[in-house]
């Protein structure tokens, strides 16, 4: 391997590595688990997870008042929308943030979770320093992690499948 793979994790500062690994398994077994429990969808051949079908079956059961840490996430994510990143012209920019409107909780919940999956995912928000709220990042993971944890036991099939190791 070459020293820039090798030191690839340079690029996350070492106190948010295990929070952003975490992060990383628990969003893509989540995925897994929602494809395994017939919340999937498919173009061209290609499956992806529909966050929205489970989102529509769930949005009535979903309480963001079940726990304290929950509602922080909530709260958190209500008055601090992530944006999305976009390209405007032939630079990289950043939308609007995504603002709850009508659409139930946890549909806009799931929606603003894939943005901070895909802002991470796809290099947007690490590394840090050139970021403008550096501490956010890390809030926005935990509070990620805290709406997929509530959202596990909503239906027993998606926390079977994202539990349990299958051949």
């Amino acid at each position: 391997m070459t020293a820039s793979i090798n030191n690839i994790e340079t690029l996350v500062p070492k106190e948010y590595r295990a929070l952003v690994f975490q992060f990383f398994l628990v969003f893509s077994r989540f995925e897994y688990a929602l494809k395994r429990a017939k919340f999937a969808n498919s173009s061209g051949g290609k499956v992806n997870a529909n966050w929205d079908a489970f989102a529509s079956k769930y949005n009535a059961a979903f309480d963001p008042s079940q726990s304290a840490e929950l509602k922080e996430a909530c709260a958190y994510f209500k008055a601090n929308p992530p944006r999305k990143q976009i390209i405007d012209g032939d630079v990289l920019d950043w939308s609007d943030p995504c603002k709850l409107a009508k659409e139930p909780m946890l549909t806009w919940l799931l929606t603003v979770l894939r943005i901070v999956r895909n802002n991470l995912f796809h290099g947007g928000k690490f590394p840090i320093a050139p970021i403008e709220e550096p501490a956010r990042n890390p809030e926005l993971l935990r509070h990620v992690l805290t709406i997929l944890d509530a959202c596990l036991p909503l239906d027993a099939e998606v926390k079977r499948y994202f539990t349990t190791v299958e051949d």
